[in-house]
């Protein structure tokens, strides 16, 4: 691509130091935080949840959920 730059210096290192987890794992707990506060307040299907907090497939989606949670996302909101 013609005119786009980019910086040599990785992000995740800083990321890590300033913040005390990578970034993946950041945006994770942030799309997972999100889904949560729609799953108790809303009654929107699990579906529309995963792709409003930026999950193309609902399976990554609960596969994340219950990675952070140790929940299923149907489970958290009983």
């Amino acid at each position: 691509v013609t005119g786009v730059q980019t910086c040599a210096l990785p992000i995740s290192p800083m990321f890590k130091k300033t913040y005390g987890t990578n970034f993946s794992t950041y945006v994770e707990t942030v799309r997972v935080d999100k889904a949560k506060d729609f799953l108790m307040n809303t009654n929107l299907p699990v579906s529309e949840i995963s792709e409003l907090v930026g999950y193309l497939a609902q399976n990554t989606f609960g596969r994340a959920f219950k990675r952070v949670t140790g929940l299923s996302p149907s489970e958290y909101r009983k």
